[in-house]
């Protein structure tokens, strides 16, 4: 089962044809309009601006740098750099996907793939009848991700559901290397449990998430919603809901509420990005509510998922709908 990616935004698609009617048909039939996208007739103009697109210092890499004096696996990471990055908007430019027509005056869309300098973009080559030979070897070497047959009845609608899936894949690549190595431990977060994935997704389609980001290695997230609402994914287990049990907050809570910490039947709801996160509040009682209990492979995860649980504003934030 695929692996929850720690990190997931609107990015740029880049679509690229010699016809101008065909790419503005293209960007109507994707429903690209309230997304980052841009377009070229022009494919020497198109590939130079792919080519500018500084990759190696993208949000993705600025959040997943190893920090020593961070503790925990390579996916740990100082929360301080997440909250100056949600802030910019230069996320939204990073281009996950590439539409290429391949038969273009010039330069052949397959060529024009092979010199792009950016590993990780995702590359769908469009082709003709005369191209399809061609399309699948160049997909068999690796050198192309998808090709979809423009002479196909159900053209749009194939594209539509290949584009999504290809810039999820591009996400999953940024973070090939952590994940393989969280698959080796996965004791230590739920975003390689199974259990875990099958909610995750579950949350995401049901209120239709468009980015979530990573708080904390266990599994808690900050999304937002289509609706440009901040939601909060609080994932605990066993060791951090003790850790509670065990600190300074406690002393706020009535016996009751002690014993129900105890039972597993409340748990914790709090995270602050901007200080140390969980323990210190001394209003926990206002943050603690009834946990979705999920008996992973490895552990048990408790699980909350809702708004107000993460401390950070809308104001602290640019989205794609801002801008």
């Amino acid at each position: 089962m695929t692996p929850v990616s720690p990190y997931f935004h609107p990015t740029t698609t880049v679509l690229i044809d010699d016809n101008l009617k065909t790419l503005r048909q293209l960007v109507q039939s994707l429903g690209l309009r309230g997304t980052p996208y841009s377009i070229f007739n022009n494919p020497h103009e198109g590939l130079d601006f792919i080519n500018k697109d500084q990759y190696r210092e993208t949000f993705v890499d600025k959040l997943s740098t190893s920090d020593e004096s961070m503790e925990g696996d390579s996916l740990s990471f100082n929360p301080r750099h997440l909250v100056p990055e949600l802030k910019s908007a230069d996320r939204f430019g990073q281009i996950s996907v590439l539409v290429v027509d391949y038969e273009m005056p010039g330069i052949k869309g397959l060529d024009l793939c092979e010199k792009i300098e950016n590993p990780f973009i995702k590359k769908i080559l469009l082709t003709g009848v005369a191209d399809e030979n061609i399309a699948v070897e160049a997909f068999n070497k690796g050198m192309i991700d998808r090709y979809v047959r423009k002479h196909d009845p159900e053209f749009p609608m194939l594209l539509q559901q290949i584009v999504p899936q290809v810039r999820h894949k591009y996400f999953q690549e940024l973070f090939h290397f952590p994940l393989q190595t969280l698959r080796k431990r996965p004791e230590s977060t739920a975003l390689v449990d199974p259990v875990f994935i099958t909610e995750f997704n579950r949350l995401v389609t049901k209120h239709h998430i468009q980015e979530y980001y990573l708080v904390e290695g266990t599994g808690s997230f900050l999304m937002i919603g289509a609706d440009k609402k901040l939601y909060s994914l609080i994932t605990l287990d066993e060791g951090l809901i003790d850790a509670y049990l065990n600190s300074k907050s406690r002393d706020t809570l009535t016996p009751e509420k002690i014993k129900s910490l105890e039972k597993r039947e409340l748990m914790p709801c709090y995270y602050n990005p901007f200080r140390a996160p969980y323990l210190e509040t001394d209003n926990l009682k206002n943050f603690l509510r009834k946990p979705t209990v999920l008996k992973g492979h490895q552990k048990t995860f408790y699980c909350v998922f809702g708004q107000g649980y993460i401390d950070i504003t809308a104001q602290d934030i640019t989205t794609w709908h801002h801008i």
